[in-house]
């Protein structure tokens, strides 16, 4: 064998050493605790038929707009897909979630008549859109939210 070979060998030998060492030292990770039944891994709670839940519903979707009460201890957020959330500030907790602003906007009547014709040989039929949330309001009182859509508004108790 040769002086650069038995180098090598050496050096593998004091690698794998080290390793062993140093795995025996390490404290393992310790496991996760599960949720108790009933919660998920935020604490929320889950629908009765539920086991597990991916990801959390806190935070599902990305937030159009934010208010808050006016003592500030809650805060409503409206979120792209159409619903309106109203947080606890201090823990982060759902209060409530209601659905606003869902139905579809018409478009508005042809402004001539080449519009007109055109619509009418439109092979994929009227231009209908979601009414998306813009804004978001909180009562003074604290006990309705005011939400203004591209083309509605609407009050929640």
């Amino acid at each position: 064998m040769t002086r650069t070979a038995r180098f090598v060998l050496a050096g593998l030998a004091a690698l794998l050493a080290s390793a062993a060492v140093r795995s025996w030292l390490v404290r393992p990770a310790a496991r996760p605790v599960a949720p108790p039944p009933g919660l998920d891994g935020d604490g929320d709670p889950l629908p009765e038929w539920a086991i597990c839940r991916i990801g959390t519903k806190r935070f599902r979707n990305a937030h159009v707009t934010i208010a808050f009460s006016s003592d500030g201890s809650r805060l409503v957020s409206t979120t792209a897909d159409g619903f309106v959330q109203t947080l606890d500030r201090a823990t982060g907790r759902v209060l409530a979630e209601f659905p606003a602003q869902t139905g579809w906007v018409e478009p508005d009547p042809p402004s001539s008549l080449a519009e007109s014709i055109g619509r009418k040989f439109d092979l994929d039929g009227p231009r209908r859109y979601r009414d998306h949330l813009w804004e978001a309001a909180v009562s003074p009182d604290g006990m309705r939210v005011v939400t203004q859509g591209s083309a509605t508004s609407s009050i929640f108790d």
